[in-house]
């Protein structure tokens, strides 16, 4: 549907878009809303997903799941998906191509070109509106059925348009060309939306859409998070992002021989991926795993996220009145001397500036320990400057916080999907390929040494697991 506000596209879109969305058989819809003209929609937990112009990322992977979906559906194996029809709404293509095309986001146009060229043969149907930047898409030749609204529109905004028959200058009053048609062309009055209730005006059904996609938290607290824990299912844990690994029984203390199981226990650190389920900490047994970012970017209180969601793991890391360079050769060691637990996870903040004597501390523990978490600064010099950032880099796993550029996660084999204006906290969990979005949790910092379950130096007793 093409035409400017003035014309009365954006009432009768509402419309179309109303009837489309309660049609039957009911499709799953899935909004990319860029002008907020279904921000009133009800029974938002019904809709597959839905993005607002401010929310780039979230859209991206709601095109890229669709695109997805698509490429599911054309193996014949599959034939079965195609007859349930999923819907992608589209508001204000302009706002969204001038978004999406300055950006590290210009494949999605790309995608929605492929959706729209193939996915009606597959049961996915895309209803699109804008203006002149729709007619001058690159997908635009491919929309098979066009309605163009006259009223208000100026010789250079009908530019790309076809010849049209002339028409009152009404609200609502269009032209619609294309297989709905019958490929003629003709004249239409198209209805207006109800003033009177939210979109879409009716019960959406109850049918459970292919996949979901929400939006991550704008905080996330303690609390927040141990509620999200509780209320998903086991099998939604199993086959959510980083979390395909077996559940920590609080009931049951660790076993200080079963380190390769203690290995699989997720370490919780926030909530991520298409349906915001709890994510952990990719750590490879006896590996190392990298925390990336800039300052202020939330480093910090991701370890105090780890340390607060995952009480059962026997933690280490210096009191922040220690040096942490000696902190870190006594409890080398600890390990050599076989003093200090094998199942102990090291938490080190600000890796890349340790000293000399430090960094040989850490690769002489690398190994020696279920892992070891550290943060540093992303660069080219940081393989230089921090010797376990080659292990790092070996196994590509770990978690990039409000990278400023999509090179933040070159360290870990990834490029990343971001304009730049990344959020403290929020970010990107690497493991190989998979690059999912999350938001961490905010919690209490590191306690210090002399409290419950805080650091412990080598001149104390080693670490036990908390009660």
């Amino acid at each position: 549907m093409i035409g400017s506000a003035s014309s009365g596209i954006l009432t009768c879109f509402r419309a179309a878009a109303a009837m489309l969305a309660t049609a039957q058989p009911q499709p799953h819809l899935y909004v990319l809303d860029g002008i907020g003209l279904l921000e009133d929609v009800v029974q938002k937990e019904r809709l597959g997903a839905r993005a607002g112009l401010h929310q780039l990322l979230l859209a991206a992977q709601i095109v890229k799941r669709l695109s997805a979906e698509m490429d599911a559906r054309r193996d014949p194996r599959n034939a079965v998906r195609t007859g349930t029809p999923l819907v992608l709404v589209v508001t204000g293509w302009c706002s969204w191509a001038n978004a999406l095309r300055n950006g590290v986001f210009g494949w999605v146009e790309a995608a929605l070109q492929d959706i729209v060229r193939d996915g009606t043969s597959l049961g996915i149907t895309v209803l699109i509106s804008g203006e002149r930047e729709l007619v001058s898409s690159r997908f635009f030749a491919a929309i098979p059925n066009r309605a163009y609204f006259p009223s208000g529109s100026t010789e250079e905004s009908r530019f790309h348009w076809p010849r049209l028959p002339d028409v009152e200058d009404l609200a609502g009053r269009g032209v619609v060309t294309g297989n709905f048609v019958d490929g003629q062309t003709n004249v239409a009055q198209f209805r207006e939306a109800p003033n009177s209730c939210a979109w879409p005006f009716k019960d959406l059904g109850r049918s459970q859409p292919p996949f979901r996609i929400r939006p991550l938290p704008e905080t996330l607290g303690a609390e927040d998070f141990f509620q999200r824990l509780a209320g998903v299912p086991q099998h939604a844990l199993d086959s959510g992002p980083c979390t395909n690994t077996p559940l920590p029984n609080d009931a049951d203390l660790p076993d200080p021989d079963t380190a390769e199981e203690d290995a699989l226990t997720p370490l919780w650190m926030g909530v991520g991926g298409d349906e915001a389920l709890p994510v952990a900490l990719p750590l490879p047994n006896r590996g190392v795993s990298a925390i990336l970012g800039g300052r202020h970017s939330g480093k910090s209180s991701v370890l105090a996220a780890l340390h607060q969601l995952n009480p059962l793991v026997p933690w280490v890391y210096p009191d922040s009145t220690d040096g942490t360079g000696s902190f870190w050769a006594s409890i080398a060691h600890e390990a050599e001397a076989g003093v200090l637990d094998p199942n102990s996870i090291l938490l080190v903040d600000d890796a890349d500036s340790l000293d000399t004597g430090g960094c040989h501390a850490l690769a002489a523990l690398a190994g020696k320990v279920r892992g070891i978490v550290l943060t540093a600064t992303p660069g080219p010099a940081l393989v230089h400057r921090l010797p376990l950032a080659g292990d790092v880099r070996a196994s590509g796993t770990g978690v990039v916080l409000a990278p400023s550029t999509p090179h933040d996660g070159e360290l870990l084999g990834a490029r990343l999907d971001t304009n730049g204006s990344g959020r403290p906290g929020r970010g990107f969990v690497i493991q190989g390929k998979d690059v999912t979005p999350f938001q961490g949790a905010l919690t209490a910092g590191l306690p210090l040494a002399g409290a419950a379950g805080a650091a412990y130096s080598a001149a104390e007793a080693p670490p036990v697991r908390d009660a």
